[in-house]
């Protein structure tokens, strides 16, 4: 056929027409796609998370040696006066430990932080007056993905102790050298001080104190910059030096005119302080390392490039004692991401030819697919780049896309298994190919395009909801599902009819028995529909009903955060208060000795260590990585659980092992108020009251982790006779046993702390304390601490909260893991809902469940927009306000599969799982898209309405079995190995993570499809039979007038 007589056809489409007219131009604009797809891949940036910035700012203030209390009163209590009035800050929330106080300052959806911060600069700067005047650093933090370290490193030396500082210099170099890493942070290697320790009867002999020997140092130990004078018409610079520059010139440090030297009083060392912390990797010492990637920076090649600077200096004379475990690697899993989604696509493909070859039986038409889809594909990756470069979207290759891409594999190829299998129909219909594939293509073009459109409108509600990061990845998610249809919907469009009129010269037209008795079949079934409608809709609507009340009553209730078992368990364990560091230690020891025993039978990796002499002890186990080992990561878990010792006096708290999302199965009940001590009374009033409830199997408050402290509390009548204030005693002491420096000094190439501390190695007695002198004020005489004071022990909390500058107490419930958070928070509520509060006090859940019940009421908006606009874009192009609605029927039918599945799996309807629902809405109503437009086309020609619907059913069936097959295939890989571990083995945290989200569209995927068939066309004579019964009324009412 020339090209005179294709121009002459009616009704073909511009876009088909024009790609079968300009055969050569349209082989170029998808050669072009291929080419600059694949450059697209390799300029897109690889990513471990979505590109994201926090709307929340964290104020640190770090102050050693200080109780909770006081950091409250001197640091968080100002900070807070200062930032509280902040533009758009909806809420502030504070933090007072023992070494430092925090501040956290979260602001409204849509700020510029950039701005924030400048303004939380500038009122730091004048707040810094009302703080102590030796705080030597203030930190503004902003969490963004770019925080996470692409690397991390677990380090152990066999070698000598004293070339560790060296070892580990060193290597902080090499890694600093290498082109895209931004910073590497070394943490657990202490460094050198000048520890000056004075004994507390020197000090008295001699009539000094601590606080005065502190002064004196700094007096003597200082520079300044005096000016300039000009002699002989030369201008110099004045400098007055009085630095002290080595440990030997401050141990000469006169203290009186007698000539009584600080070596007299002090013993002065250059030493690597006394452990208060220890790293053990594998039984042995070990530091961390983490690794940095710049902004531009690809983390797969800066991880390589890593690795490779690694295994070369291990490989160099004097590096042969290093151990090196990485321990966290992003780029290891992007690559598994890519290679899944490689293995993945591949399946995919060989399964959606296999479907067509088995429906149509006929090897050229696979042929076309075939060639289709990998340029499909590249033009995916080329739009996504475009979305990146010209329309400013921070899209990326990173694991919330690759999640995506490989959940839309299926949907890829839908769009051109339609337009192939009408085209193939019509050359069996006896047609030319040429003639078959224009009239094909553009016979079924506009529901392509409405079905394309109804898929992609769904994630605009994305775009209008505020949240956080859980937002960013549902955009990030989206756009990339948008890239893969509007590629698809291009292809199919364009390239398959042009390929078909070239391949499908010569064609078996005969259908295949099988295939003719099963469309004989379900035309008769569709007869019976019609003459049944009324008992068909309402036995459809009876379905509907058993499935929504399932729904809400045994799906909804139960729904919970996302939580996936991950290859690292973090357990928290818990000693005896008072316990000595060093029995600490041995009992750490003891734990990771009897873990390494069964590292074969636990399949351990590595164990980890972190013992400290406050707070909890941190044991960290990594297991195999899932390439190693077929045992599911929950089953490893349990099994290392059960084989914990039981040593007396120690708890276990498991803390990890569940990410994304959701942390540790727990729910936080925060108790605010004006006085502290209520607070306490009443959070051992709430632990009693939650302790009875079903599925709770601990409960712990904040008084709980509380600390001992010895009270020193000043006589009054006692100071006031021997003339001593409280604030002279409070700095003696201070001064005493403070871990803050002194001073500095510029020695050994570095900034060294100078330490000054009462006792030997920074040791002090109850005893000794007792006879520390203190000055008296006005006189030169000292009295001992011991005649104004009088010691006590009382129990303190070990931080002090605060919400919006009110007191703070939180109540951390432990459930069990199989239930919601939905379920526990309801058992809460109706366990605490008779207790009565004192006025000015209240209680409410924690911060995760305020997300959780947020995150709800966005899936409830997003999938109500996403409804409504779905039938928007089908009313504006079928130009039809009752036609969108016959196929929006569909939609509901989709809810019986996703209840059907979740509860025959038993597999945790999650946050993720409402993003399946979201896609499903647009998914859904393309089945009955393809029968009502093939319906109303045998109308336009003549055809009764039931003939009609019967031979649209009959026409439209083995396309939509094709299709629902090829996406259903597309979605196993993510759902078999979470289905079928005993076959697949473990499976990686980010593939059961998303596997909801394909369990979702699956099962109402399949139920949405069998019911459209079988119910869709009663429900369309309904209607239509409402619109005539209307016309007549309207006609009726007409006339009358």
């Amino acid at each position: 056929m020339n090209r005179k007589r294709l121009a002459e056809l009616k009704g073909v489409n511009l876009m088909i027409r024009r790609a079968m007219r300009r055969p050569v131009t349209t082989w170029m604009m998808a050669l072009s796609a291929i080419v600059l797809g694949i450059v697209a891949v390799t300029r897109l940036p690889l990513y471990y998370l979505p590109t994201y910035e926090s709307l929340r700012l964290t104020v640190v203030v770090p102050y050693k040696s200080s109780a909770p209390q006081e950091i409250e009163r001197l640091i968080v209590r100002p900070l807070e006066d200062a930032l509280g009035d902040l533009s758009r800050l909806e809420n502030m929330s504070s933090r007072a430990y023992a070494t430092e106080g925090r501040v956290r300052l979260e602001f409204a959806y849509g700020t510029d932080m950039d701005l924030v911060a400048i303004d939380v600069r500038d009122r730091l700067d004048r707040v810094r007056r009302r703080l102590p005047p030796d705080i030597t650093r203030i930190s503004i933090r902003q969490w963004s993905s770019d925080d996470i370290s692409i690397l991390g490193l677990r380090l152990s030396w066999k070698g000598a102790p004293a070339q560790l500082h060296d070892v580990v210099n060193r290597l902080e170099r090499r890694l600093q050298a290498i082109e895209g890493v931004a910073k590497v942070d070394v943490s657990g290697l202490q460094q050198k001080q000048i520890q000056i320790d004075v004994a507390p009867e020197h000090l008295a002999m001699h009539g000094l104190t601590t606080e005065g020997l502190a002064t004196r140092l700094r007096r003597n130990h200082v520079n300044l910059s005096g000016g300039a004078i000009e002699d002989g018409g030369v201008r110099y610079l004045l400098r007055s030096m009085g630095e002290v520059r080595s440990p030997a010139e401050l141990a000469s440090l006169p203290l009186n005119a007698s000539g009584l030297r600080l070596r007299d009083v002090a013993q002065i060392q250059y030493v690597t302080p006394p452990k208060t912390y220890s790293n053990r990797m594998d039984q042995k010492e070990a530091l961390t390392i983490r690794v940095y990637r710049s902004d531009t920076a690809n983390v797969v090649q800066v991880a390589r490039v890593v690795h490779q600077t690694l295994e070369n200096v291990q490989q160099q004379p004097g590096w042969d004692d290093l151990d090196i475990f990485v321990y966290h690697d992003s780029s290891r899993v992007i690559v598994t991401r890519l290679q899944h989604l490689l293995h993945s696509g591949l399946i995919e493909v060989g399964l959606a030819l296999l479907v067509l070859w088995l429906f149509l039986k006929h090897v050229r038409v696979t042929f076309v697919l075939g060639l289709v889809i990998p340029i499909s594909i590249l033009a995916t990756f080329l739009i996504m780049y475009l979305m990146r470069e010209g329309l400013g979207s921070s899209i990326s290759l990173n694991v919330v896309s690759l999640s995506g891409l490989m959940l839309s594999v299926g949907m890829l190829v839908d769009n051109s298994v339609v337009v192939l299998e009408n085209i193939f129909r019509h050359r069996q219909g006896g047609k030319s190919a040429v003639e078959a594939s224009i009239t094909g293509a553009e016979e079924i073009s506009r529901a392509v395009m409405v079905a394309t459109a109804t898929s992609v409108v769904v994630f605009l509600p994305t775009l209008f909801v505020e949240g956080h990061f859980s937002s960013r990845i549902q955009i990030e998610f989206a756009l990339v599902v948008c890239a893969v249809l509007i590629a698809s919907l291009g292809v199919a469009l364009t390239l398959v009819p042009l390929l078909s009129s070239r391949v499908l010269q010569r064609v078996d037209t005969t259908a295949t028995p099988l295939q003719t008795r099963f469309t004989q079949l379900y035309g008769a079934a569709i007869r019976w529909t019609l003459r049944y409608r009324w008992f068909v809709v309402a036995l459809a609507a009876g379905v509907f009903g058993i499935s929504l009340h399932l729904f809400l009553t045994e799906i909804l209730p139960n729904k919970d955060l996302s939580r996936t078992p991950s290859r690292r368990l973090r357990i928290r364990v818990d000693l005896p208060r008072r316990t000595p560091f060093r029995e600490i230690q041995a009992t750490m020891e003891q734990l990771e000795a009897q873990l390494v025993k069964q590292r074969q039978t636990l399949e351990l990796e590595h164990v980890l260590t972190t013992t400290r002499q406050r707070g909890s002890q941190i044991l960290q186990v990594y297991f195999l990585p899932v390439e190693q080992s077929r045992t599911p990561t929950l089953t490893l878990q349990q099994r290392l659980i059960k084989t914990l010792p039981r040593l007396p006096g120690v708890t276990y708290r498991i803390r990890g092992g569940r990410t994304i999302g959701g942390g540790s199965p727990s729910v936080t009940v925060r108790l605010q108020g004006p006085n502290s001590e209520v607070l306490s009374h009443l959070a051992e009033v709430f632990k009693t009251q939650l302790e009875d409830v079903p599925g709770v199997y601990s409960v712990a408050t904040d008084v709980d982790r509380g600390e001992e402290e010895l009270h020193l509390t000043v006589d009054p009548e006692r100071a006031q006779r021997r003339d001593v204030s409280p604030q002279r005693v409070a700095q003696t002491v201070a001064q005493a046993v403070s871990d803050r420096p002194t001073a500095t000094m510029t020695f050994d190439g570095r900034e060294v702390n100078i330490l000054l501390r009462a006792g030997e190695n920074g040791g002090l007695s109850a005893e000794q304390l007792q006879h520390m002198p203190v000055a008296a004020n006005g006189r030169a005489e000292t009295v001992r601490l011991g005649h104004v004071v009088a010691p006590h022990l009382q129990m303190t909390p070990a931080s002090v909260s605060r919400e919006n500058r009110l007191q703070t107490t939180k109540i951390v419930v432990r459930t069990a893991e199989n239930m919601s958070m939905g379920k526990a928070a309801r058992s809460i509520k109706a366990q605490l809902a008779s207790l009565t509060l004192p006025d000015g006090y209240h209680w409410q859940l924690g911060r995760s469940y305020q997300r959780f019940v947020a995150s709800q009421k966005q899936s409830t908006f997003s999938i109500t927009l996403a409804i409504v606009l779905v039938y928007l874009i089908m009313a504006a192009l079928f130009e039809s306000f009752v036609l969108p609605l016959t196929i929006m029927v569909t939609v509901p039918f989709a809810l019986s599969g996703v209840v059907g599945i979740f509860m025959l799996t038993q597999i945790p309807f999650s946050q993720m799982a409402d993003l399946g629902m979201l896609i499903l809405c647009g998914l859904a109503v393309n089945s009955g898209i393809m029968l009502v437009e093939a319906a109303n086309q045998w109308r336009a020609q003549g055809l009764d309405r039931t003939e009609a619907l019967i031979r649209s059913g009959q026409q439209r069936l083995r396309p939509i079995i094709m299709t629902v097959m090829t996406t259903l295939i597309g979605l196993m890989p993510m759902v078999l190995p979470l289905l079928l571990p005993s076959i697949f083995g473990a499976t990686h945290r980010h593939v059961r993570s998303y596997a909801p989200i394909a369990l979702a569209v699956m099962g109402g995927l399949c139920t949405s499809t069998v019911l459209t068939l079988i119910i869709l066309p009663a429900v369309y004579v309904l209607f239509d039979d409402a619109v005539q019964a209307w016309r007549q009324l309207r006609g009726l009412l007409a006339y009358r007038q």
